[in-house]
């Protein structure tokens, strides 16, 4: 299944696009909004991203925050080449122009999830999962380390590991990270 967000400023659009796409067995909208704040794109496969927002200001920030993290498959009402071409230059798999038949854009959103593939899990060790495991759960450094017998300054090197290999900043980082984790690896 390919889970798709799609962000667009016209809610008729996003109903539009939301219908189109779910005719396909294979693919499925987990999300859409009017902007991309709140988009969680660990949770996509691809994302639909209107290249104008609310104020018409082609969306080049967020093509170079969210394209390292997920596919972006750009979506206008306007085709200026030069503008297309910087939105692919910033990140974006693709480009497709509103007036595009609906069959379009699922063959677009196949494609570009093709490539991405699978996304890889990161593999922590045994010990890091179980640390961030009670992590998840609330317990501090000092009662992990008192539960498995080892030492604070060790669950601290264990919970800087796993935190680079999840890319977690803070604990609530961790632990939402912990509980992605435990989806993708099961």
């Amino acid at each position: 299944m390919i889970r798709v967000g799609i962000v667009d400023d016209h809610p008729l659009a996003l109903l539009g696009l939301r219908s189109a796409l779910e005719v396909a067995l294979d693919i499925s909208v987990v999300v859409t909004a009017s902007d991309v704040d709140g988009v969680k794109a660990d949770e996509l496969d691809v994302l639909l991203l209107d290249l104008h927002l609310a104020d018409d200001v082609p969306c080049f920030p967020a093509v170079r925050k969210l394209a390292p993290q997920v596919p972006v498959l750009l979506i206008s009402a306007v085709d200026d080449p030069r503008t297309v071409a910087a939105g692919l230059a910033a990140g974006a798999s693709a480009f497709l122009h509103k007036r595009e038949h609906p069959q379009s854009f699922i063959d677009a959103v196949r494609q570009v999830a093709k490539p991405a593939g699978p996304r890889a899990v990161p593999v922590l060790s045994p010990r890091e999962q179980s640390i961030v495991e009670l992590v998840a759960q609330g317990l501090t450094h000092e009662q992990i380390g008192r539960r498995l017998l080892i030492s604070k300054h060790t669950v601290d090197t264990y919970v800087k590991r796993a935190r680079s290999k999840l890319g977690a900043g803070n604990k609530a980082d961790l632990t939402r990270a912990a509980l992605t984790y435990a989806r993708m690896a099961a």
